[in-house]
């Protein structure tokens, strides 16, 4: 627990110094200062350089914190993604891809470079989906503009000069050995006068204020019934693309906007706007209340998104009496050329019938301003919006007045239409006008929307723009709005571009440095502000609860692991859970000890997010969630790191896996002491990442093809050799043994092993369905290859050794994956006229066992009731299941039961029927709505019934039977073989073998008796015939060696049933 509470402690440092460089200016100097290296004395220089690619590496490396982490704010929670992003628009990226080609081509000695290289693009891999930009139009990736700006780095020594007197000391300080241990637990105390001067200095640099122009616009959606066709979608984009291109504005917050209209502008728009917005309907594409940036005037730190409606209503559905679902969604931004200054803007709709729903959403957005005004003291925030209420509403009151008692720290906001000294164009009566334009005079608006109320020229307005000042006067950033004006423009056509008024402001956006203070009041500053920060976290992660007279308080919370608790009452702490048994299966996410501690659980590692590791995070409850990050990334810079990746895996790539585990298997003295426990994860999610990334290139390169009805490419396999290689599936499979049976199942490392191994195969499937011959022959070699590493049956044992409740479910779902995949493999290539068997290498111990299978043969050694248990335990968490996963998982089970009849009979438990019984009753899967996707389970579930019960026609007493384990703990202890008692039970008991034991039985033996007898029968002469050839077989190859009983055990059919006595 100590030396948790000091790596805790540790790590908080860390992203304090990590915070410090996320400032450009710092980070282009730290860049500089890299490239610098390169040309200066041979010496001095490599050691500088390498001394700044670890601290960079360093920096890169330390996790953001979470909600309910110490020390979290919003702005910390993303600083990886200011730095993903300065390493795209400073030209980094492109040095990386030289630095690269470089380390691999000199076939360098120390790995320490090539590791860390390695390492900053795998955490760089961590926060990508590997679809990054797949659906992106063209715009300037690392091979233009970013090119452009490395070369800008790599400029002549004169041009460059490292900063001089105190700061150039400092920057000394930084690249100097005190940053670049490379362990895992680095002292990496940055001196807090270092980290101040260089912020300093960068802020020296930055004006004190800008100028900003702020819309609010209803852009009228495209999927509304128009009564006249010259207002539909189509006809007005391009007028809209003109008046935004007109104004510039900086920000525009848009309602009625879907996603393909916000394209359909940024378009038009010439790639200088970006657009944010997440749909209402969280499963479609639907209205949204987003963003238009212009990217060369403000810098997105953050973006996050709320739904307007009570506690507990999911997200999607409407809320209160609303008719429509509504969010609200908010971005935090750097407005550039300001100093530094962080604007925080909201933007939302409310609903249009829904008065309550009105009322209720002012409330909440209140809250959430209030709340973010104390984490976030030196943020200005804005709120804009289509509010559906005049100025004289309750709505209005309540964010501008403040005049309600729920939330008492909320400040009132500022109508820029009501501030003193600010130019306001008057004359606009109405925002809303319903193509009518000025002459709009209606009393009412859309749905229960009135008018009629209120004198003032703008009391009829319903789009609104509120804002509030930073909490804190000092050293924050003030909001003065110059200019207001409600803009009446009409398009080329004469029409308007919408039904609703676009609403401007210009603000003037200062920041105010805080004033100068001594040595002695600075750290009381800083305590007060790490209070507020504190109480700040604790009020955002405060247990949602609900009262109700008759039945008390209802309070769920949730853990920092991510886990969740309900208690019925405050003074009890239980979890409600559906009964013990359910409980003890589940996984309980331990800690471990010693050499099978939980690498998930360590602070420091950062695991893999996206992509499909997403869908099988899914069925661990414990992993914490994460929104997507492509949310948070502009078009170019997504657009970047694919053209960086796809020149990575075509380039340096190969080379550098191979590096990376020639460095892993090393076993010297001196290779260990700069590798970390982490160099083999890494390495392995490193490879993964890269070979999903790879396949969605190319299957988009295949949809390409399909368009233009050309043949299809086939994959380049050079590209990801180092990957997919005999070499690196050997080295995965041996860590398979090695994690598995070798380990008795390390289960966080495991899950690392097998999600590489599942995406080598997947590789090895779209190499076999390429068109060419000479790419479908590797194909098959490989699949050849793997088969013979025996992966089958290390996944095997790993699902019969399978504990639900100690171990990682996502195990079991990547070994269905993986077994799933090769299987279909086996059977493709028998199908193509190879020979349906097998050849397989088995390690047994010390030795090795040369022997054939199929498919049958391993679905045969599969039939476990273990590995049944298991796979059903599985399957109940249909709800976290892709239907890709159900499916496999239903086709395995079905396939289980296939190979052998009798198997059937492992369901007949009342266990098994009570738990179907509660899936087939889930409203989820009886609702038509889902019934295609859940098709295949029904079908299973009712297939096992079917099965019951037409065994109960001819046999009563099954009945009987479901309240009985149908085999025992340990195998050995079956009194005959589980296929007869089995048929037994299926043929009423009229089984030979079975009923010669019930004879026994009868006749007065007692089961110990019987045991014995067998006991007996084993030492003696009592071989099998196939046991009888294999002996006579193998017996003159071992008999001079001194373990020759050993090595005839090991090739026997059922070794386990036999010992070298014997």
């Amino acid at each position: 627990m100590m030396q948790q509470e000091q790596e805790r402690e540790q790590l908080r440092h860390l992203q304090e110094y990590k915070e410090a460089f996320t400032k450009s200016t710092v980070f282009t100097m730290l860049v500089r200062l890299l490239v610098g290296a390169l040309d200066g004395e041979e010496g001095c220089s490599t050691l500088l350089f390498k001394d700044v690619l670890l601290l960079l590496r360093n920096l890169v490396s330390v996790p953001d914190p979470g909600p309910g982490d110490t020390g979290f704010t919003p702005l910390r929670r993303r600083m990886q993604l200011t730095f993903i992003r300065n390493f795209c628009e400073e030209g980094v990226l492109a040095f990386f891809l030289l630095l690269g080609n470089e380390l691999t081509a000199q076939a360098q000695e120390d790995t320490q470079q090539v590791w860390a290289l390695a390492d900053i693009i795998y955490h760089l891999c961590a926060h990508f989906d590997p679809e990054v930009g797949r659906v992106l139009g063209a715009c300037p990736g690392v091979s233009g503009l970013a090119t452009l700006r490395c070369m800008r780095l790599m400029a002549p020594h004169k041009q460059r000069q490292r900063p001089k007197g105190h700061a150039g000391h400092v920057w000394e300080l930084l690249a100097g050995r005190l940053l670049v241990s490379s362990s895992r637990k680095r002292e990496t105390r940055v001196p807090q006068l270092a980290v101040r001067s260089c912020s300093a200095m960068a802020d020296q640099t930055a004006p004190g204020h800008c100028e900003i122009d702020v819309w609010s616009f209803n852009l009228r959606t495209e999927t509304a019934n128009e009564e006249d066709p010259q207002n539909v979608w189509s006809k007005r984009r391009e007028g809209i693309s003109a008046l935004i291109a007109k104004y510039k504005p900086a920000v525009v917050c848009v309602q009625e906007a879907t996603m393909s209209m916000l394209r359909d502008v940024c378009l038009h728009l010439d790639g200088n706007y970006e657009w944010k917005a997440t749909s209402r309907f969280p499963d479609k594409q639907d209205e949204a209340a987003g963003f238009l940036l212009d990217t060369h005037r403000v810098r997105l730190l953050d973006y996050s998104v709320f739904w307007l409606s009570p506690p507990g209503c999911p997200e999607g559905k409407p809320g209160w009496d609303a008719q429509f679902p509504r969010t609200c969604e908010a971005l935090l931004l750097e407005i550039l050329g300001s100093g530094g200054s962080q604007v925080r803007i909201l933007n939302t709709h409310f609903d249009h019938q829904g008065s309550v729903a009105r009322l209720k959403s002012a409330l909440m957005i209140s809250e959430s301003i209030a709340k973010f005004s104390i984490s976030m003291s030196a943020c200005a925030q804005i709120l804009c919006g289509d509010f559906n209420s005049p100025k004289s509403s309750e709505a209005y009151d309540i964010l501008v007045r403040n005049r309600h008692e729920a939330i008492p720290a909320a400040r009132p906001m500022k109508d820029v239409f009501r501030c003193d000294n600010v130019e306001v164009s008057e004359g606009v009566r109405s925002t809303i006008h319903k193509w009518q334009g000025v002459a709009f005079t209606d009393a009412c608006g859309d749905g229960t929307v009135d008018l009629s109320h209120g004198t003032r020229h703008d009391s009829r307005h319903i789009d609104w723009i509120l804002f509030q000042d930073a909490l804190h006067s000092n050293g924050s950033t003030r909001l003065r709005p110059l200019r207001c004006k409600v803009i009446t423009d009409t398009m080329a056509s004469g029409r308007y571009p919408s039904d609703h008024f676009p609403v401007s402001t210009t603000f003037l956006v200062e920041a105010t440095h805080a004033s100068s203070t001594s040595p002695a009041e600075r750290p009381k500053n800083d305590l007060a502000e790490l209070l507020a920060r504190d109480k700040a976290d604790q009020k955002l992660l405060a247990p949602a609860s609900s009262r109700h007279s008759r039945f008390g308080t209802s309070m769920m919370a949730v853990s920092s692991d991510g886990s969740m608790s309900l208690s019925s009452s405050v003074q009890q702490n239980s979890i409600i859970q559906k009964s013990s048994a359910l409980l003890k299966r589940e996984f309980r996410n331990p800690d471990g000890n010693g050499r099978k501690s939980n690498m998930f659980h360590n602070l420091f590692f950062v695991d893999l997010v996206e992509g499909s590791v997403r869908e099988h995070n899914q069925v661990n409850p414990h992993v914490r969630g994460v929104l997507d990050d492509r949310t948070y990334h502009p078009q170019k810079v997504l657009q970047g790191y694919r053209t960086f990746f796809e020149q990575l895996c075509s380039t340096s790539f190969s080379s550098l896996v191979s590096f990376m585990r020639s460095s892993c298997t090393i076993s010297s003295t001196k290779e260990k002491a700069t590798s970390t426990e982490f160099n083999m994860p890494h390495l392995l999610n490193f490879v993964s990442w890269f070979l999903e990334f790879h396949r969605v290139q190319h299957a988009t390169q295949v949809q390409e093809a399909k368009k233009t009805n050309s043949t299809p490419p086939d994959m380049d396999i050079a590209a990801v050799q180092g990957a997919i290689d005999l070499d690196m599936i050997q080295f995965t499979t041996a860590r398979l043994r090695d994690f598995g049976k070798g380990a008795q199942i390390h289960s966080s490392f495991l899950v690392v092993v097998l999600r590489t191994l599942s995406a080598q195969i997947h590789t090895i499937k779209v190499i076999t369905e390429c068109s060419g011959s000479d790419t479908r022959d590797c194909g098959d070699l490989l699949v050849t290859h793997a088969v013979k590493e025996d992966i089958l049956g290390n996944i095997s044992w790993i699902m019969k050794n399978f504990n639900s409740s100690v171990h990682d479910p996502r195990i079991l779902s990547y070994s269905v994956e993986a077994w799933h995949t090769l299987t279909m493999l086996m059977e493709k290539r028998g199908e193509r006229g190879a020979e349906a068997e097998f050849q397989v290498e088995k390690i047994r111990g010390v030795h090795m066992m040369r022997s054939t299978t199929s498919v049958e043969k391993e679905i045969a050694g599969l039939s476990d009731s273990r590995v049944v248990e298991n796979l059903f335990h599985l399957l109940e968490k249909y709800r976290r299941h892709t239907p890709l996963l159900q499916s496999m998982l239903v086709k395995l089970i079905r396939s289980i039961m296939d190979a052998q009849p009798t198997n059937i009979v492992l369901f007949f438990e009342l266990s098994y029927f009570m738990r179907i019984q509660r899936i087939m009753t889930d409203p989820l899967l009886t609702s038509t709505k889902n019934s295609e996707r859940y098709k295949d389970l029904i079908g299973l579930l009712r297939f096992i019934l079917r099965e019951f019960f037409k065994c109960a026609e001819s046999n009563k007493c099954v009945f009987a039977e479901l309240l009985f384990r149908k085999v025992q703990e340990s195998q050995k202890d079956a009194l005959e073989t589980c296929a007869a008692e089995f048929g037994a039970i299926l043929s009423n008991y009229e089984e030979e073998s079975y009923r010669k034991v019930l004879d026994r039985i009868d006749a007065g033996d007692t089961v110990n008796t019987l045991r014995k007898q067998r006991a007996d029968l084993m030492k003696g002469q009592g071989w099998t015939e196939e046991e009888d050839a294999v002996l006579r077989q193998r017996y003159p190859l071992y008999r001079e060696h001194l373990l020759y009983a050993d090595l005839l055990v090991g090739d026997l059919p059922e070794p386990d049933k036999r010992t070298s006595l014997q």
